[in-house]
């Protein structure tokens, strides 16, 4: 697994390793994606869909939309300005059982987390 820097680029070797490669999508893509949203997702709101859609089995961008759907319905009923990522996660479990979206939420917590730990070490 690997990150890049500025645009927050996540590599394709998924949690498990195997590293390298081209990203599946990048933070800025992701952001990109759903600036037309009410509410703006936060840098680390996106990295966190990043990781999300390369869990195998997620539903790639299509349980994003979902979810950042979600997201936005729920912070505008609380007046909310952006979207980070304990909205996303209610977001997600508003959208899928309580099961599979605590297996989604931590398999996106060791990717999010093994990249902040990285982040860590370096500075």
């Amino acid at each position: 697994m690997w990150f890049s820097g500025g645009g927050g680029s996540i590599g394709v070797g998924g949690a498990s390793g195997g590293g390298g490669g081209e990203p599946l999508v990048t933070v800025d893509q992701m952001l990109s994606m759903f600036k037309h949203f009410r509410l703006k997702i936060t840098r680390p709101g996106a990295r966190w869909l990043c990781a999300l859609a390369r869990v195998p089995g997620s539903g790639a961008f299509g349980m994003c939309v979902n979810i950042v759907e979600y997201a936005t319905m729920l912070g505008q009923m609380r007046r909310l300005t952006v979207i980070d990522i304990p909205l996303l996660k209610e977001g997600l479990r508003c959208s899928v059982t309580t099961a599979r979206s605590q297996e989604l939420i931590n398999a996106t917590d060791v990717e999010v987390g093994a990249k902040e730990e990285a982040r860590t070490k370096i500075a």
